[in-house]
């Protein structure tokens, strides 16, 4: 069955700014789109929303069905619940949603904060679940987590991982995606330097620089310094390489246990 969801927009004074309607829709979809990144399994959303019912009258009410490539595993069912619940969870002011990390919580953060800039209500709903109608409370919430896990620390260190997503919104900035640990870092650019991240787009790399760590040791963010592409997969050598007549030899001829031995002692 097709996931709907439903978006509604009440604004101050009984219109709806049509910059702030857009904010909205803008930041619902952030949140969703790290919930999906979560869910699908290669760190990457695969869920497009499209819109299937709008009102013209205030408050306005927005229709979105969610389309899945066929080649891609349909998660927009368990999006949709997390979203949901985790919308209702905050409100109530039990704690912070499981399904929440960081990124989810700070896209969360910013839309809630539309609350507070001419916009009235907004209340989401769906088949199978309970609508929910977030207030600042729920802002105040997420405030008060992040002050706790505020605390971190700067180091210069490299981290490894395929470069994605590259910003301009807010600075020039890209993400490194980690498939091993699923760990997505902020990776903030200097001036000038946009054109060797788009370059290098969907490529592994090396990003060495000045990175924020969580107090769990977690990077969060990293101030690039340099940006070394790493060679894909199919390059490096292969087993069969140090077979045969054509092997590759690492010891110049030496015998193995005389370069393991020269190489502990020096």
């Amino acid at each position: 069955m097709t996931q709907t969801f439903t978006i509604l927009v009440e604004g101050r004074d009984g219109g709806v700014p049509a910059e702030r309607f857009v904010d909205v829709i803008h930041k619902v979809l952030a949140v969703l789109r790290e919930l999906d990144s979560k869910s699908s399994g290669d760190g990457k959303p695969s869920i497009h929303w499209n819109i299937t019912r709008a009102t013209s009258n205030s408050p306005l009410t927005l229709t979105l069905e969610a389309n899945v490539p066929a080649r891609r595993r349909d998660t927009s069912r368990t999006v949709f619940k997390s979203y949901m619940r985790g919308m209702r969870k905050l409100e109530s002011g039990k704690g912070v949603p499981s399904d929440f990390d960081d990124d989810t919580l700070r896209e969360a953060r910013a839309l809630l904060g539309l609350l507070d800039r001419g916009v009235a209500r907004m209340e989401f709903a769906g088949p199978g679940e309970e609508a929910v109608s977030p207030t600042l409370r729920s802002a105040a919430l997420i405030d008060e987590f992040m002050g706790r896990r505020a605390a971190y620390h700067l180091s210069e260190t490299a981290i490894e991982g395929s470069l994605e997503t590259v910003t301009i919104h807010g600075g020039e900035a890209f993400d490194v995606f980690d498939q091993l640990t699923g760990t997505r870092v902020r990776c903030i650019l200097p001036d000038g330097q946009i054109g060797e991240a788009v370059s290098a787009l969907g490529k592994r790399v090396a990003v060495s620089g000045r990175a924020k760590f969580s107090d769990k040791g977690r990077p969060i963010s990293i101030e690039v310094e340099e940006i070394r592409v790493l060679r894909d997969k199919s390059e490096l050598p292969a087993a069969s390489d140090f077979e045969g007549d054509g092997k590759l030899d690492i010891t110049g001829g030496m015998d193995s246990a005389d370069f393991v031995r020269r190489i502990r002692d020096a």
